[in-house]
């Protein structure tokens, strides 16, 4: 037991000063509360240990004067040193498992026998098995060197630190996965997709994250997006207008921008699903908001003309 103890409070220190320079749950002088409670707990393993200690010396001195009381105390012999063992021959040799326990052999038990005898069961002396002190020093020669390395001198990442990084390196490789897929898109170099495929994203994209406030066939919802199919628009109805909008978002009028969920090309194609869907006039259309927009290859000099001022406001697009 005594070895156990000084395995025991040999990592105290690094303990103590692991604690007492630490940052535990940003709490002030958290981490002195810390230091102090492990060295109390050290003063009172010891403590513990000490009175271990006393309680035996006087369990043995008071059991030694009960039995001079009542004439029973037999005077020890004295310890007469015994003849080393003759070696053994390799038949007679210890087995792994006996060297590794470090079992005192029966007829040998009487050397390690203490003078206390329960009810007939005898107390040996016996150290602790080589394979339990050698894992037990390991692992506390580990766990030093693991709070050294991690705590005191910070030569390694902590898993706070370890998970901090892993999500800023995700952070990075997302915004280059969408930018990957159309590095030379922007506002002023897209242009209207017209063949199926592309049509056909832009139309899942649009089913999957426009529809809730604009309506499955671009109609419109009251209190929530504006009508897609009349050529009344409110951030402008160019191809390079829709592509702002959708990246970035309205946020006063509470579009959320979809920069992080679509890549550019994504953005191109659901913006020209949405084009697409001019003229088409669905049931339960929304009367139209902001201003007429026209393309320049067919717009005439005076053909923008404010909407019907009357209409109640709707969340853009």
């Amino acid at each position: 037991m005594k070895r156990i103890f000084l395995l025991f409070t040999s990592s105290l220190p690094v303990l103590t000063t692991t604690a007492a320079t630490g940052e535990v749950y940003d709490i002030p002088y958290f981490d002195w509360y810390l230091g102090i409670v492990v060295l109390a707990a050290a003063v009172i393993a010891w403590a513990f240990y000490a009175l271990f200690k006393l309680t035996r010396y006087l369990d043995t001195e008071l059991t030694t004067a009960r039995q001079k009381l009542d004439g029973t105390w037999v005077e020890p012999l004295p310890v007469v040193e015994e003849e080393p063992e003759p070696a053994l021959s390799n038949k007679e040799e210890r087995s792994l498992m006996d060297l590794l326990q470090k079992s005192v052999p029966i007829e040998h038990e009487a050397a390690i026998t203490l003078d206390h005898n329960y009810d007939g069961i005898r107390e040996l002396d016996n150290d602790l098995p080589p394979w339990w002190t050698g894992l037990f020093a390991v692992t506390s020669i580990f766990a030093v060197v693991y709070m050294a390395h991690f705590h005191v001198l910070k030569t390694g990442d902590s898993s706070v630190e370890k998970y901090e990084k892993a999500v800023l390196l995700a952070e990075v490789q997302k915004e280059e996965r969408l930018s990957s897929a159309g590095d030379a898109l922007n506002a002023s170099t897209v242009t209207v997709l017209d063949d199926p495929g592309s049509l056909s994203a832009g139309k899942a994209i649009y089913l999957q994250n426009c529809m809730t406030c604009h309506g499955a066939e671009g109609q419109g919802l009251a209190g929530a997006g504006p009508n897609f199919t009349d050529p009344y628009w409110i951030h402008g109805g160019a191809i390079g207008d829709l592509y702002t909008t959708i990246r970035y978002g309205v946020p006063a009028k509470g579009m959320i921008s979809w920069k992080d969920q679509l890549n550019p090309k994504q953005i191109q194609q659901v913006a020209s699903y949405i084009l697409s869907m001019q003229g088409t006039n669905p049931a339960g259309a929304l009367p139209p908001q902001g201003e007429l927009y026209t393309p320049e290859a067919l717009a005439p000099a005076d053909s923008i003309a404010p909407a019907d001022s009357l209409a109640p406001p709707i969340v853009p697009m």
